[in-house]
C-alpha cells in the first residue's frame, strides 16, 4: 500500500469518526437548543345546544365564541345527542400573534465538534487529491478536492429536526464554523498576547503583520476599512 493511500484511509476514518460525534450530539440537543415551529390550529371544536323547538336536520344559529358578535350557521347533523340536546362542530380557531423567530442556540460543545470534524474532512480531501494525483492517468477520477470540501456538510443537515423554527442548512453550518474559527483564533491570539510580551525581529527590527482578506462563499460579508495610506505609491529611493 502506498503511502499516499494509507494516509487518506488514516484520515478518512478520522474524519467519519468526528462526524459520528456531531451526529450524536445533535440527536441528544433540546428544544431550548433547536427550538421547533409551532403548530398553528386552523380549526376548533366547540359544543352547540339544540334549542327545544328544533329537531335534526334544521337549521340553527349560534354564536361563534372566538369572533363576539358573529352569528353562525349550521343543520343539526343527524349524530346529534338527543338527550343532552348537543352537539359538535367545528370552527374557524381564533388569530394569534406569530410568536417571534427562535434562533438555534448550538451548544459550546458542539460548534467545536463541527469545526473539528470541518477540519477533519479538509485534511482528507487534500490526501484523496494527492492519492488520485499520484495514480497513474487510466486509474484516476474525476476528484477536485476544493469541490469536494464543500460537500461536507451535506448529509449532516439529514440529522437535523426538519420542523425548525430557524431551518438549517449547508450556509448555515458553514457560518457556524466560520464563527467558531474566528473566535478559536482570537482567543489564540489573546493567549499568545499575554504569554510574555512581543520582542523584535532578527537585527532589532520590529515584525510587521499584514492582513489579507479572502471572501467567502457567502450573502453576508463583514466591512473592511482603508487607509488613504493604503493607496499611495511608494516613492522609489534613489
Amino acid at each position: 500500500m502506498s503511502k499516499e493511500r494509507e494516509k487518506a484511509m488514516q484520515l478518512r476514518k478520522a474524519y467519519k469518526r468526528k462526524y459520528q460525534t456531531c451526529v450524536k450530539m445533535i440527536k441528544d440537543m433540546t428544544s431550548e437548543e433547536l427550538p421547533k415551529k409551532q403548530k398553528k390550529k386552523s380549526m376548533m371544536k366547540v359544543s352547540v345546544n339544540i334549542p327545544p323547538d328544533k329537531s335534526i336536520g334544521d337549521e340553527i344559529t349560534f354564536g361563534n365564541p372566538n369572533v363576539p358578535g358573529q352569528k353562525l350557521k349550521v343543520k343539526i347533523p343527524k349524530k346529534a345527542d338527543m338527550i343532552k340536546r348537543n352537539f359538535v362542530v367545528s370552527v374557524p380557531a381564533p388569530k394569534v400573534k406569530e410568536a417571534e423567530i427562535k434562533e438555534n442556540n448550538f451548544p459550546k460543545e458542539f460548534k467545536e465538534a463541527l469545526h473539528h470534524y470541518s477540519c477533519a474532512y479538509d485534511d482528507w480531501c487534500v490526501a484523496e487529491g494527492e492519492l488520485n494525483d499520484s495514480l497513474p492517468a487510466k486509474k484516476r477520477k474525476q476528484f477536485k478536492t476544493n469541490a469536494e470540501k464543500l460537500k461536507k456538510f451535506d448529509e449532516m443537515i439529514k440529522e437535523f429536526p426538519k420542523n425548525l423554527a430557524t431551518p438549517i442548512d449547508v450556509s448555515y453550518l458553514r457560518k457556524v464554523v466560520r464563527q467558531e474559527r474566528s473566535n478559536k483564533s482570537r482567543r489564540e491570539k489573546r493567549k499568545d498576547g499575554g504569554a510574555g510580551g512581543g520582542g523584535g525581529g532578527a537585527g532589532g527590527e520590529a515584525e510587521q503583520e499584514s492582513e489579507m482578506y479572502v471572501p467567502q462563499k457567502d450573502t453576508e460579508f463583514s466591512s473592511i476599512s482603508f487607509r488613504m495610506a493604503d493607496f499611495e505609491k511608494k516613492k522609489k529611493k534613489g
